[in-house]
């Protein structure tokens, strides 16, 4: 069954990133995977906003503004390195980056007990924000049968969905939805962070709706990029600088070589 709010609030205790870095102009990459503990958030205030006005979910909480943003520790990480020779296709992202993942996935599972297991991933790279409404956190979560949340750091351009949709000053207030000229839903954006500019755009993954998605991600977005993920990549990179010093400032991601806001 798909999480819902209730679930985040009671039932969260573990939440997982993953991320895949690449070795520059090599086949070489580092697929990382990160357990966070979540603890009791201590609420400094609290007020129910409604934005059914604005096209919102009339419950819809503004949890970054009230809510104290979690101290997350790291409570495990485990990495792979590995040799990728599919192509980077656009809109193909998956199946370059999901065998790295799953053994990095297979790995953690080996080590890390059961009961602390993740029970929520954080991927970077949309969920049904894709033109087939499956992009690699999607697919992630359905051949693992995991709870996943997508986050892309640039629009994919799907459905009519542009960067003309939104301005960033109405972003500075609340998260927009993303919603094509089919009608559909593809997921919210949203300023994290001290972003006044560069919002992400969350979707949901796998059994998880938009809504606990979108909530979820603004409760972990101290930085521009959700702490899981962002920590994933600090450890894939900082790996990637110590086993592969001429790369050391050439760790670039896969997606960031993309122009034209291309990539799932």
């Amino acid at each position: 069954m798909p999480w819902n709010e209730e679930d985040i609030g009671k039932k969260l205790k573990y939440i997982g990133g993953m991320d895949v870095s690449f070795v520059k102009d090599t086949n070489k990459a580092v697929a990382s995977i990160v357990n966070i503990e979540y603890p009791s958030l201590e609420i400094k205030e609290f007020e129910m906003i409604q934005r059914a006005k604005s096209g919102l979910h009339p419950n819809f909480l503004k949890f970054s503004l009230f809510i104290e943003y979690p101290s997350l520790e790291i409570k495990e990480f485990e990495m792979i390195e590995c040799e990728i020779e599919a192509p980077y296709i656009p809109g193909f992202l998956a199946f370059r980056e999901i065998e790295p993942l799953r053994a990095a996935l297979a790995k953690a599972r080996q080590k890390w007990p059961s009961s602390e297991f993740p029970q929520i991933f954080f991927i970077d790279g949309n969920g049904v924000l894709h033109r087939r409404q499956c992009g690699l956190a999607s697919h992630l979560g359905v051949v693992e049968n995991l709870i996943t949340v997508g986050i892309g750091k640039n629009l994919l351009n799907v459905d009519g969905l542009d960067r003309l949709n939104f301005d960033p000053e109405s972003l500075s207030s609340e998260p927009q939805q993303l919603i094509g000229t089919s009608g559909t839903l593809y997921g919210y954006a949203a300023l994290t962070g001290k972003s006044t500019a560069k919002p992400i755009f969350i979707s949901p993954g796998h059994r998880i709706s938009h809504l606990s998605a979108a909530r979820l991600a603004l409760l972990l977005g101290k930085f521009r990029v959700v702490e899981p993920i962002r920590q994933a990549d600090l450890i894939s990179r900082q790996y990637i600088r110590i086993h592969f010093s001429s790369s050391l400032n050439d760790t670039k991601k896969e997606e960031e070589k993309e122009i034209n806001n291309d990539d799932p």
